[in-house]
């Protein structure tokens, strides 16, 4: 395998750790979001 090829390769890796700590943010601020409105509801 080349240097290019690998240099490549660990870069497509962070693109795609990059992706999907975007996905878990967005993920953990929609369960908090949904979970604020529940607790709003709750409230009489």
């Amino acid at each position: 395998m080349r240097y290019d090829a690998i240099i490549i390769q660990m870069d497509i890796l962070e693109a795609v750790k990059a992706i999907q700590e975007s996905l878990l943010t967005n993920l953990r601020s929609a369960l908090i979001r949904r979970i604020h409105h529940l607790l709003e509801n709750i409230r009489l």
